[in-house]
C-alpha cells in the first residue's frame, strides 16, 4: 500500500523522518528543531478524530507524510483541509507518492464534509514542481506563500 494512515506505531519513524531528512532539507532553519514537539503533533494528530497523518511507503519504508487538518473557515460552519507539513524524500519524488498522498488527503476531507484542500507550498523546496503536481491534480493558484521572520 503506496499511503496510508499512520498510526501510534509510526511515531517514531515520523519524528525519525522530519528530523534527518525533511528539516534539514526545508526552509525552517529559523526555527529550532525538537524531536518532543514533533512526536507531540504527530500523536496529536493521529488521535484527533480530525485531522490525520498520511504516510508514503515504499519498499516497506516511510519515504513522506503528510499532516492534514481540518478547520472551519473563519467566515462559515463549513470545513476545509490544509496540510500543516508535506514532504517526500527526495528519491522518492517524481513518481506517484506526493499524487498519491493528496488523493488520499482528497478522499478523507470529501468523507469528513470539507469543501476544499489548501496546499501549502512554503518550504522552500521544489517548489516548480510541487505546483505542477498540485495543478496536475486540479488545484488552482490562490497566491503565494511568503514568509516575513519576526525574530532572528
Amino acid at each position: 500500500m503506496p499511503v496510508r494512515i499512520a498510526t501510534l506505531g509510526d511515531l517514531k519513524a515520523i519524528a525519525d523522518l522530519v528530523e534527518f531528512h525533511a528539516y534539514p532539507e526545508l526552509n525552517w532553519k529559523h526555527a529550532t528543531f525538537s524531536r518532543r514537539a514533533t512526536l507531540a503533533t504527530a500523536k496529536q494528530f493521529i488521535l484527533s478524530p480530525d485531522n490525520e497523518v498520511f504516510l508514503a511507503v515504499k519498499d516497506d519504508q516511510i519515504v513522506g507524510y503528510a499532516f492534514c487538518l481540518i478547520s472551519r473557515y473563519f467566515f462559515s460552519e463549513q470545513l476545509f483541509g490544509a496540510d500543516l507539513s508535506f514532504y517526500v524524500k527526495p528519491e522518492a519524488r517524481g513518481g506517484f507518492l506526493g499524487a498519491s498522498m493528496i488523493r488520499k488527503m482528497k478522499r478523507y476531507l470529501k468523507e469528513k464534509g470539507a469543501l476544499e484542500l489548501f496546499l501549502t507550498i512554503n518550504s522552500g523546496v521544489d517548489v516548480d514542481n510541487t505546483v505542477k503536481l498540485s495543478k496536475s491534480l486540479g488545484a488552482e493558484n490562490l497566491g503565494s506563500s511568503l514568509s516575513l521572520k519576526i525574530k532572528g
